[in-house]
């Protein structure tokens, strides 16, 4: 199993894979590209009808600097 299947089955979870996800991008190294990548790409599968919404997006706009 790669790193991408698994940041997508846990962004499946909910918010509390959101909130996983959202944490580890933002402990992981910024020279971690391939990880990082993973972890963006998974969280752009948020659902948008869940309330933690705005922190999905707020974390993908700090992860973008």
């Amino acid at each position: 199993m790669n790193k991408q299947t698994v940041a997508e089955t846990i962004i499946q979870i909910g918010t509390q894979g959101e909130q996983l996800l959202v944490n580890y991008l933002a402990h992981e190294p910024s020279n971690n590209m391939k990880l990082r990548t993973c972890l963006v790409r998974a969280l752009a599968l948020s659902n948008v009808d869940y309330a933690s919404i705005d922190f999905v997006l707020e974390a993908l706009f700090k992860a973008s600097r």
